[in-house]
């Protein structure tokens, strides 16, 4: 029973950096999105990027 306790939590913990890892690789492909989508000309479509870029770090720090 121990044994099954141990690695339950242990999956809940190496999914939790899972999880946060990929919140930070969307969020930069966001931000890099941004980016773009400002050079282009294109601010509304940047904004939203930008914005999504800070909902996925806003998730990354709870």
């Amino acid at each position: 029973m121990f044994k099954f306790q141990v690695v339950i939590i242990l999956s809940l913990i190496l999914g939790g950096c899972a999880s946060s890892s990929d919140l930070k690789e969307m969020s930069s492909r966001n931000a890099k999105a941004g980016r773009y989508y400002e050079s282009i000309g294109q601010p509304q479509a940047a904004q939203r990027e930008y914005e999504l870029a800070a909902k996925h770090q806003k998730k990354i720090r709870r």
